[in-house]
C-alpha cells in the first residue's frame, strides 16, 4: 500500500461539515468567514498535529506530550497578538508554568544526550 495520512486528517477534515451551522435557514458564517474557519481548521491545525505526530518518531514521549500541551499555552498568546484580546492573569500563569516545563525536559533532554 501507499503512504498514508495520519487518522487525525481525516478527522479535522470530516470537521468542516460542522461549520455548515444554519439558524433558521440563513448561514451563521459569511462566505468569508467560513472560508477562513475552513483553512484554519484544516490547513492550520490539522498542519500542527500532522507535525506532531511525524515527529514523535524522533522524541521521547513526555517531550511530546509537553510540546502538544505548548500549542494549547501558546493559544491565547496568538490571540493576544492577533486580535487584541487580553489573557488574564491566571492563563499567563499557567503559560508560564507549562513553557518553564518544557524548557526544563528539553534541557534535561539534551543534558542525557551529551552524557553530562
Amino acid at each position: 500500500g501507499g503512504r498514508r495520512s495520519p487518522p487525525c486528517v481525516a478527522r479535522h477534515s470530516s470537521d468542516r461539515s460542522r461549520a455548515r451551522v444554519r439558524d433558521g435557514g440563513q448561514p451563521v458564517l459569511s462566505r468569508h468567514d467560513l472560508a477562513l474557519c475552513l483553512f484554519l481548521g484544516v490547513v492550520q491545525y490539522t498542519g500542527g498535529f500532522v507535525l506532531i505526530t511525524l515527529g514523535a518518531r524522533y522524541l521521547p514521549a513526555a517531550e511530546v506530550a509537553l510540546l502538544s500541551l505548548a500549542e494549547t499555552v501558546l493559544a491565547p498568546i496568538w490571540v493576544w497578538l492577533g486580535v487584541g484580546e487580553v489573557p488574564t492573569l491566571l492563563t499567563l500563569a499557567g503559560g508560564v508554568i507549562v513553557i518553564s516545563a518544557v524548557v526544563a525536559q528539553a534541557v534535561s533532554g539534551m543534558r542525557s544526550q551529551d552524557g553530562g
